[in-house]
């Protein structure tokens, strides 16, 4: 299915969300400086958006801008500080216990290192096992028929089942990963940067995985990733994270195509373009500022080269540029 098309279903569905997200705040209490002084740090602060059925939702931002508190804040790994987070119309944000197991079949993660996140000691057939007795009440039969059913879909062999995590190559065991993750039935995967740690070679055919697997059971995706090509072939609509703040909201043709906010046009202009120059100027400068003391007002002021007077004096809000477009810079309010 071609992305301009699969838009224009997810627009129509838009209604129908997976995941709503309010104002949401995750913040860590933390030691800083020599004395060790007690400060709070802000990963996720004041976040909103919503991701549709089947859609994917792409969240982009340099190492420590919040992108994956968010993902396991959404997904209730992290209880949030402050804030709501909507799964299929109910408020999970408080949810303990028996109350968030159900929604907990039905939210799924993906993790970076598909090696650390499998039991070495466990073999393929335990791996995917675990998981199914948890959420499902199936016949040894029917759990049999589920395991190899999965390993199909991910496109490896049923063969494999009683193999163990280090008889798989990399890319292999993301592909175990991304089973273990479906073979529940999720309506919701968060997908936390699930190609960082594998060869080039293989990030694009995990991608093509993840998509097919999308089209075929309708799958919502939050997909986080500091790769922006990937993430542009994936998503549909692309979230951009400064600092613990969604800086830039966009369906990803026309992010990358005419990126707004300064700081989305600093990260295009940090991918390689063979044979030509960015198309972007040169606007992003300096080190990220230390999370825990941050400067006032706009967060990117201080490496922006737009910075005027009122973004040092006020935080800048989202503001509507169209229905499927927003933007956080005091550039778009005036």
């Amino acid at each position: 299915m071609h992305k301009e098309e699969a838009m224009r279903m997810i627009e129509k569905t838009r209604r129908e969300e997976i995941i709503r997200v309010e104002s949401l705040k995750k913040h860590f209490q933390v030691e800083h400086g020599f004395l060790k002084e007690k400060k709070t740090l802000k990963a996720v602060d004041g976040v909103t958006f919503e991701i549709g059925k089947g859609e994917t939702f792409g969240v982009v931002g340099e190492s420590g801008c919040g992108k994956s508190t968010l993902g396991r804040t959404i997904t209730r790994l992290y209880d949030a500080t402050e804030g709501q987070i909507y799964f299929q119309g109910t408020d999970i944000s408080n949810l303990k216990g028996k109350q968030l197991h159900p929604y907990k079949k039905k939210m799924q993660i993906i993790f970076q290192d598909p090696y650390s996140s499998l039991n070495p000691s466990m073999n393929v057939r335990e791996i995917l096992s675990e998981p199914l007795e948890i959420h499902l009440n199936l016949s040894r039969e029917a759990l049999e028929h589920k395991i190899r059913e999965s390993l199909e879909i991910v496109g490896l062999d049923a063969s494999s089942i009683e193999k163990f995590p280090h008889e798989f190559s990399g890319g292999q065991r993301q592909r175990l990963g991304i089973a273990r993750a479906i073979s529940v039935e999720p309506d919701f995967i968060l997908c936390d940067e699930p190609i960082s740690a594998l060869d080039v070679s293989i990030q694009a055919q995990i991608i093509n995985q993840l998509e097919t697997i999308q089209e075929k059971l309708g799958i919502s995706y939050l997909f986080i990733a500091h790769d922006l090509s990937m993430v542009k072939h994936i998503s549909h609509r692309i979230g951009v994270m400064y600092l613990g703040k969604m800086v830039e909201i966009a369906d990803s043709t026309s992010l990358y195509k005419e990126p707004l906010h300064p700081y989305t046009k600093g990260l295009l202009q940090s991918i390689p373009r063979i044979g030509s120059e960015s198309d972007f100027e040169n606007i992003l400068f300096g080190d990220l500022p230390n999370p825990v003391d941050l400067p006032t007002g706009c967060r990117f002021r201080t490496r922006c080269k737009y910075a005027k007077k009122v973004c040092a004096e006020i935080e800048p809000t989202m503001i509507n540029i169209s229905p499927s477009r927003q933007v956080a810079c005091h550039l778009y309010s005036e």
